[in-house]
């Protein structure tokens, strides 16, 4: 079942990136792994869908030594500074970069390891107040931050839209993400979910963040 609901998200995204002129093969799915057991993830093997992504630290510790090589490991979620620790040096992206301190923590841990570590700045593309990421206006001054600091990699940006956002939000983080690509060759748009990946591929996203399409409804 996982991997015929991945071929057909795959079959999706491609035939959304054709009907907007698109090249699927710069779109990457991540399958979003919250809650879900490791002998699940590894049903993906084989599928085209290799990246997975981690929203909880705990969770990504627990399921390293499972997944380890079988897959590129991205972490989504928000972050706390004295979690880092457990992520440098094992993960290819962290998407969730949204405050300074952050940052600093970040670029710290990679430095004492002797590794660069890539990143994506997270947009609160809708101005939630209950959500993380910076608001648009505040993205020049956390990326000039981020280009400043050694052992870090600016590669895009990544945000999470609300609930039934008009399309001018997608229409507004494409511009965003233009122009910052254009200022930092930084070619990362993570945007879209389970919910609105059709949506956020038409306006440039180049990855997509699959839970519930690929695994069904999480557990609690």
């Amino acid at each position: 079942m996982i991997a015929d609901n991945a071929h057909k998200i795959l079959d999706t995204v491609a035939e959304i990136c054709l009907q907007v002129g698109r090249d699927p093969r710069g779109v990457t799915v991540l399958a979003a792994v919250k809650t879900v057991e490791p002998h699940r993830i590894l049903e993906l093997v084989g599928t085209g869908i290799d990246t997975i992504g981690e929203n909880r630290v705990q969770e990504f510790v627990d399921k390293y030594p499972f997944v380890e090589g079988k897959f590129r490991q991205h972490f989504i979620g928000s972050l706390q500074t004295n979690k880092v620790k457990y992520l440098v040096g094992k993960v290819d992206l962290i998407h969730s970069v949204d405050r300074a301190e952050l940052l600093r923590e970040i670029a710290a841990r990679s430095q004492k390891q002797g590794v660069t570590t890539d990143i994506l700045l997270e947009v609160n593309a809708g101005c939630e107040p209950n959500k993380s990421g910076v608001f648009p206006q505040e993205l020049p001054d956390l990326a000039q931050a981020a280009i400043e600091t050694q052992n870090v990699r600016v590669r895009g940006l990544m945000c999470v839209l609300p609930i039934d956002a008009p399309e001018r939000l997608y229409a507004d983080m494409q511009r965003l993400h233009a122009d910052f690509n254009a200022a930092y060759d930084a070619p990362v748009l993570s945007m879209g979910m389970s919910n609105d990946y059709r949506t956020a591929l038409k306006y440039g996203a180049t990855l997509v963040r699959i839970g519930r399409g690929l695994f069904g409804d999480r557990a609690r």
